[in-house]
């Protein structure tokens, strides 16, 4: 009987122990885990607050550009080309899957973009294609800055250290596009009602 007890205290302590083992590495695995997740996510959260940067210029870059002319498509700027994502086959598998989701996936939304662009492009002229860049580079650019926030939540990373408020000039940017959206609106119920008057007489 004693022997018994015995084998049940043995057998016991190493069901114990063992649980302890894999307690303690799994607390292990999930700390290098989201030591993983942090370090892509800093470079991620650069990554994308420069893309909103780049894009956040543009409008002033085409200010400063004269044109000759309504096709003068020399002084245009395109959109930033799709940003280059750090190779981190840990951190990628750590990170928040709907960040990741999110960081893997802009490019596709960086195409969209530029196909709207084009189509844009193929039948207006240079200042459509301009006012069009314009509005895809502020869709692109709120987009990736908010991207950039959620990692900092998200990782615990701080506040950003840019000193130009960019979401700010992002609001600007649409309250703009729906300005000129009312006036080419109104410009074309006025035109309309012109021509309807001149049929009349």
């Amino acid at each position: 009987m004693e022997f018994l007890m015995e084998v049940v205290k043995a057998v016991g302590g190493g069901i114990i122990a063992a649980v302890i083992t894999l307690a303690v590495n799994g607390r292990r695995l999930s700390k290098d885990a989201e030591r993983a997740a942090c370090t892509l996510s800093i470079q991620l959260t650069d990554v994308f607050e420069r893309y909103a940067l780049e894009c956040a210029k543009i409008p002033s870059e085409h200010a400063s550009n004269g044109r000759d002319n309504p096709y003068d498509y020399s002084g245009i700027v395109g959109l930033p080309l799709v940003p280059e994502l750090p190779v981190d086959d840990a951190g990628w598998r750590a990170l928040d899957a709907a960040l990741a989701i999110d960081a893997r996936t802009f490019g596709t939304r960086r195409k969209q973009s530029g196909d709207v662009i084009n189509g844009i492009a193929e039948y207006g002229d240079a200042e459509d294609a301009e006012s069009e860049i314009e509005k895809e580079a502020a869709i692109l650019g709120d987009a990736a800055w908010r991207l950039a926030s959620r990692f900092r939540t998200r990782y615990k990373l701080g506040v950003t250290h840019v000193e130009w408020d960019v979401p700010h000039h992002f609001e600007q940017e649409f309250a703009r596009f729906e300005r000129n959206m009312a006036e080419n609106v109104a410009y074309a119920a006025e035109m309309w009602n012109s021509f309807d008057g001149v049929d009349s007489d």
